[in-house]
């Protein structure tokens, strides 16, 4: 499973948007709408914030 799918997915299990996500890992919501389109692969200090925050793995993202 890629990384936007992945992402998606947790995020939808956690009822958070985009927005919400970005705010609570402290960057744009348009960095956060990139690594969903696969447009961008986050850092892994940006993947572990995002893992801490949706309750996941890194390995899981």
């Amino acid at each position: 499973m890629e990384i936007q799918e992945s992402l998606r997915m947790a995020m939808a299990r956690k009822n958070i948007n985009q927005a919400e996500l970005a705010r609570r890992v402290g960057v744009s919501s348009s960095t956060i709408s990139l690594i969903v389109r696969g447009r961008r692969v986050p850092s892994l200090g940006l993947a572990k914030k995002i893992a801490r925050e949706l309750g996941i793995t890194v390995e899981t993202l």
